[in-house]
């Protein structure tokens, strides 16, 4: 029998970043949290907490 060809991912462009230099979940939870509170706690969308706290820690393991 054949084996079927498996579809990966195409790779990305800009290397991943190594283990150590990328911020764990429960820091980036802890600082989207702070940012959240900063705000008065509005309700809506925590995804923008989350990725706007996940952008400042890797830019701060990158400098």
């Amino acid at each position: 029998m054949p084996k079927k060809a498996m579809k990966t991912a195409p790779a990305s462009k800009a290397p991943a970043a190594p283990i150590e230099s990328r911020p764990s979940q429960e820091e980036i939870a802890a600082l989207a949290y702070s940012l959240w509170q900063a705000k008065g706690c509005p309700e809506g969308i925590p995804d923008d907490d989350w990725f706007n706290a996940e952008k400042v820690l890797k830019a701060k393991a990158e400098a």
